[in-house]
Protein backbone atom coordinates (compact mmCIF):
# COMPACT_ATOMS: atom_id res chain seq x y z
CA UNK A 1 0.00 0.00 0.00
CA UNK A 2 1.22 3.31 -0.93
CA UNK A 3 -0.08 6.40 1.31
CA UNK A 4 -0.41 8.32 -1.89
CA UNK A 5 -2.84 5.95 -3.36
CA UNK A 6 -4.96 5.90 -0.27
CA UNK A 7 -5.17 9.99 0.53
CA UNK A 8 -6.01 12.66 -1.26
CA UNK A 9 -5.98 16.59 -0.55
CA UNK A 10 -9.94 17.71 -0.70
CA UNK A 11 -9.17 21.42 -1.88
CA UNK A 12 -7.06 19.86 -5.64
CA UNK A 13 -9.88 18.35 -6.39
CA UNK A 14 -12.67 21.28 -5.63
CA UNK A 15 -10.07 23.83 -7.32
CA UNK A 16 -9.69 21.55 -10.61
CA UNK A 17 -13.59 21.66 -10.07
CA UNK A 18 -13.60 25.52 -9.83
CA UNK A 19 -10.69 26.26 -12.94
CA UNK A 20 -12.54 23.74 -15.04
CA UNK A 21 -16.20 25.59 -14.43
CA UNK A 22 -14.44 28.86 -14.98
CA UNK A 23 -11.23 28.65 -17.13
CA UNK A 24 -8.65 30.92 -16.53
CA UNK A 25 -7.25 33.21 -19.23
CA UNK A 26 -3.55 31.87 -19.02
CA UNK A 27 -1.59 29.87 -21.23
CA UNK A 28 -2.22 25.80 -20.88
CA UNK A 29 1.64 26.25 -19.10
CA UNK A 30 0.78 28.40 -16.86
CA UNK A 31 -2.22 26.03 -15.15
CA UNK A 32 0.26 24.46 -13.01
CA UNK A 33 1.96 27.63 -11.73
CA UNK A 34 -1.51 29.04 -10.97
CA UNK A 35 -2.37 25.54 -9.13
CA UNK A 36 0.68 25.63 -6.89
CA UNK A 37 0.39 28.89 -5.76
CA UNK A 38 -3.58 28.81 -4.99
CA UNK A 39 -2.60 25.56 -2.98
CA UNK A 40 0.12 27.47 -0.83
CA UNK A 41 -2.61 29.55 -0.19
CA UNK A 42 -5.61 27.21 1.27
CA UNK A 43 -5.17 25.10 3.82
CA UNK A 44 -5.14 21.40 2.63
CA UNK A 45 -7.78 19.19 3.58
CA UNK A 46 -6.93 15.63 3.48
CA UNK A 47 -9.35 12.18 3.27
CA UNK A 48 -9.52 9.13 2.19
CA UNK A 49 -12.59 9.52 0.19
CA UNK A 50 -14.39 12.62 -0.68
CA UNK A 51 -17.23 11.29 1.54
CA UNK A 52 -15.44 11.63 4.38
CA UNK A 53 -15.31 15.16 4.20
CA UNK A 54 -19.43 15.31 4.06
CA UNK A 55 -19.46 13.34 7.28
CA UNK A 56 -17.24 16.43 9.49
CA UNK A 57 -18.06 19.47 7.24
CA UNK A 58 -20.96 21.43 7.40
CA UNK A 59 -22.59 23.34 4.85
CA UNK A 60 -21.02 26.74 5.89
CA UNK A 61 -17.68 25.17 5.92
CA UNK A 62 -18.12 23.71 1.98
CA UNK A 63 -18.84 27.31 1.05
CA UNK A 64 -15.79 28.78 3.00
CA UNK A 65 -13.36 26.56 1.39
CA UNK A 66 -14.86 27.67 -1.79
CA UNK A 67 -15.17 31.17 -1.04
CA UNK A 68 -11.34 30.71 0.13
CA UNK A 69 -10.67 28.91 -3.23
CA UNK A 70 -11.98 31.53 -5.28
CA UNK A 71 -10.40 34.16 -3.83
CA UNK A 72 -6.91 32.37 -3.71
CA UNK A 73 -7.53 32.03 -7.74
CA UNK A 74 -8.01 35.56 -7.65
CA UNK A 75 -5.06 36.39 -5.92
CA UNK A 76 -2.91 34.33 -7.67
CA UNK A 77 -4.31 35.14 -11.08
CA UNK A 78 -3.56 38.96 -10.67
CA UNK A 79 0.07 38.39 -9.64
CA UNK A 80 0.74 35.83 -12.69
CA UNK A 81 -0.40 38.66 -14.71
CA UNK A 82 0.96 41.31 -12.95
CA UNK A 83 4.21 43.19 -14.68
CA UNK A 84 6.42 42.19 -11.97
CA UNK A 85 5.80 38.52 -12.09
CA UNK A 86 8.67 36.21 -13.28
CA UNK A 87 7.66 33.50 -15.71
Amino acid sequence: MHLSDEIHNLVERLLLDELNQSPPDLPSEEWADLCCLVLNKVQPRYVRHDVDALYYMGDGDWDNLRRQIKAAIKESLDFLTSEGARH
